[in-house]
């Protein structure tokens, strides 16, 4: 008999090394967490501060020419689809705190430049390397959480990652009316308040800057593209290489049901709100879309990512004892199920009905003018729209960490992410074009039809096999037919 079975003291000692062990995880999982939340947050803030700011920054300067225009309105698009695409094969390859670094010193270098440009043209130099840092956090956050919690806790910690990234949007319509108060105190006019909102988010991206070098994230990238120096090439100078992570029919069928239907159905409702001019009483419409509207759209958001995690953990933990799950080992996508089947097409209708009763029926977009307009009715709407949206997203976002190779997980949420941008521009366009020809009740119908199709495909999905792609790469926690024999990885 061994001493530790002779003595029960040394038995506990020789299992305290594994316990803090352990809790060491645990402590290091929470710290990059929060990081990670917290870098969310400040980019959610950041982007929107900008859009709040638009209108006073036209009243410092010139308004921009067409050219500078057309620069404001293509950034966005641009960075969320090739930078978001270049970055995440960069992430795979040097490590996601590596990246990290790069996007959270990209956001504070664009804030004090925006805070002191002296003209139209410098602000939309930093506007567009501020949207460089911003626009890579989502991926490269949910990649990073997916990647360290495990299944049964990964929809929790990618849910809560999104709630705190969408309270970024909460709070910078009102922290931007606060600046404004409190402006004149300093002897800073109200219409330079933007300023001074810019240099307190340069201290704060520094501040996330900061924290990520500190270490609490791993930096190491993909041993295949360590090992293949002729292959790392290749793909870092195609910044569309991440695209072929998509040929698998399930990753298709699940970027089309999280992209085309809802945020199409999103920007929709988000147009009509923003096109019409509201009644003098009601505030001035920038008010009322950004201190009202998105302000409760962002609350819809957080809620439905973080009920949507928490349930799809526990579908995803059910035994297998229960009848209707076994051998269905995608059970958590039918989390994504309601929402598209339900809320998101009952926002879109009552919307069109609200909006048409409001203008008297017979007006098209854009319209002059809005009367009568029950706007708690329609900020409950916008509500129902935003828990509706990311219910669908959060799963769809864990079954591509659950299939893609362990450190490119990254590469495919951007692949994904860029596809439905450019489809949901598409979507967006052609039901504006129908709600100008139509008017909004046959144009969010069309919407409530198109996010229709999302259980459906979502469905498809959650009845097959889960099979994890197919790569000639091999990642640093083991081979792909590892993970095909059903190894997970924490």
């Amino acid at each position: 008999m061994s001493s530790t079975e002779n003595t029960p003291l040394l038995a506990s000692r020789h299992l305290q090394p594994e316990d803090d062990d352990q809790v060491d995880m645990n402590d290091h999982r929470q710290q990059t967490l929060i990081t990670i939340a917290l870098t969310g947050f400040i980019s959610m803030w950041t982007f929107w501060t900008f859009s709040v700011d638009w209108p006073d920054i036209l009243l410092v300067f010139d308004t921009p020419s067409t050219l500078q225009g057309a620069f404001v309105t293509l950034s966005p698009l641009l960075t969320s689809t090739f930078v978001v695409l270049v970055s995440s094969v960069y992430a795979s390859a040097y490590g996601k705190r590596t990246v990290l670094v790069y996007s959270t010193g990209c956001m504070a270098v664009g804030a004090v430049g925006i805070a002191i440009a002296p003209g139209m043209a410098w602000l939309l130099v930093f506007r567009f390397i501020q949207t460089l840092g911003t626009s890579p956090i989502w991926s490269l956050g949910i990649s990073t959480l997916g990647d360290m919690f495990d299944s049964k806790t990964r929809g929790r910690a990618v849910g809560l990652f999104i709630s705190l990234s969408m309270l970024g949007a909460i709070v910078a319509p009102f922290f931007d009316l606060l600046i404004m108060k409190l402006a004149p105190l300093a002897y800073i006019s109200r219409y330079q308040a933007w300023r001074v909102t810019q240099g307190l988010l340069a201290i704060a991206s520094a501040s996330c800057w900061s924290a990520i070098r500190s270490g609490y994230i791993d930096d190491t990238g993909s041993d295949a593209l360590d090992n293949h120096e002729s292959h790392r090439l290749k793909r870092l100078l195609n910044p569309f290489s991440a695209f072929s992570l998509l040929q698998d029919s399930n990753i298709l069928c699940l970027s089309f049901g999280s992209g085309l239907p809802i945020f199409a159905a999103i920007g929709l409702l988000w147009m009509e709100l923003s096109l019409y001019r509201w009644p003098f009483e009601q505030g001035p419409t920038e008010d009322i879309v950004f201190r009202r509207f998105l302000p409760v759209g962002a609350i819809g958001l957080a809620a439905g990512a973080i009920v949507s995690g928490i349930v799809s953990d526990k579908l995803f933990s059910r035994p297998r004892s229960v009848p209707w799950s076994q051998l269905r080992e995608n059970n958590f996508l039918l989390t994504a199920v309601p929402g598209g089947l339900v809320l998101i097409p009952l926002a879109l209708v009552w919307v069109g009905a609200l909006l048409k009763s409001a203008i008297g029926g017979g007006d098209h977009l854009p319209v002059d003018n809005i009367s009568e307009v029950n706007v708690p009715l329609l900020l409950f709407c916008f509500f129902l729209g935003g828990v509706g949206t990311y219910s669908v997203v959060v799963p769809c976002l864990l079954y591509f960490v659950e299939v893609a190779p362990p450190k490119q997980s990254v590469e495919l949420i951007a692949a994904s992410d860029a596809l439905q941008t450019f489809v949901a521009a598409l979507a967006v366009m052609i039901l504006t074009i129908l709600a100008q020809a139509f008017g909004a009740v046959f144009a969010n119908t069309c919407g409530a039809v198109m996010a229709l199709s999302s259980p459906i495909l979502i469905w498809t999905v959650s009845r097959r096999r889960r099979v994890p792609l197919e790569s000639e790469l091999r990642s640093r926690n083991g081979s792909f037919s590892d993970l095909a024999n059903g190894h997970d990885r924490a």
